[in-house]
């Protein structure tokens, strides 16, 4: 059966699907291979599970982008299956989870776009800053979420406060209507024992 999520993340999917294509139709003859295909697939086809097991499916995105890189046949000048990955272990991954997937964009993408990739220092920027900005986009969602989940179970505390404070109001108004009557029950039966 097929949740909202799972909707969701098979549309992110095959979002994401789309320009990671298009150097399959866009390259020369001859220069597609096999592998490409592969290992493209690979980076794209697992983010339909990236709700369920955020840190598993980035691990093996990054496992099939970095293969992606290397193979270069075709390549991709933006690993958008990457980025996405990226930001979800930023938004739902565990706190150890997330630290890994940050030193290890920390100490791998430079020297990647350093030595495999001989970026000039505008393609080096950009190569660093967009992953970490997509781990800061993923840290903002998980962050909000949380806060509003605080401001929610505030206002539900003050709520359930605000009720107990009118119960406990009411009571006290029975009871003392109570204790009223039941002292003037005494003097009621003397003077009018009908009444």
């Amino acid at each position: 059966m097929l949740t909202t999520y799972s909707v969701r993340d098979i549309g992110i999917a095959a979002a994401v699907a789309v320009p990671m294509s298009v150097p399959f139709f866009t390259s020369p003859p001859g220069h597609v291979t096999v592998f490409g295909w592969i290992f493209n697939i690979g980076a794209v086809l697992p983010l339909v599970w990236r709700r369920r097991a955020p840190f598993a499916v980035g691990v093996l995105v990054a496992a099939f982008a970095t293969l992606v890189s290397l193979h270069h046949r075709p390549g991709q000048m933006l690993q958008y299956s990457a980025l996405v990955a990226i930001y979800t272990v930023a938004d739902l991954g565990t706190r150890r989870q997330r630290l890994g997937f940050l030193w290890a964009i920390i100490l791998t993408f430079p020297p990647a776009s350093l030595l495999l990739k001989n970026n000039d220092a505008d393609e080096f920027m950009f190569t660093i800053g967009l992953p970490l900005a997509a781990y800061l986009l993923g840290t903002l969602a998980r962050t909000n979420r949380d806060r509003a989940a605080a401001l929610a179970a505030g206002a539900v505390a003050e709520e359930r406060n605000r009720i107990a404070r009118e119960m406990h109001d009411v009571l006290a108004h029975a009871v003392s209507v109570m204790v009223v009557q039941a002292e003037a029950g005494p003097v009621v039966l003397r003077s009018d024992p009908d009444k």
